[in-house]
């Protein structure tokens, strides 16, 4: 497995940062589940949709 910290990160163009936002709990709701934190991982997952709606917000209004 590739683990990244916020630091290693390479500069995201600001209409990309939801998207991998996303991707990234999309993966920590992943590793939650399979560590028994079913509470967590079900938070974590449920911010995944605000965030495809701030993508199509942002990307709307840069069109």
């Amino acid at each position: 497995m590739d683990i990244q910290t916020a630091g290693e990160i390479e500069t995201i163009l600001p209409e990309q940062a939801a998207d991998f936002v996303a991707e990234m709990l999309g993966e920590l709701a992943a590793l939650s589940r399979q560590a028994g934190l079913e509470r967590s991982s079900d938070l974590i997952k449920s911010a995944i949709p605000l965030l495809a709606l701030e993508s199509e917000r942002h990307q709307s209004g840069s069109s």
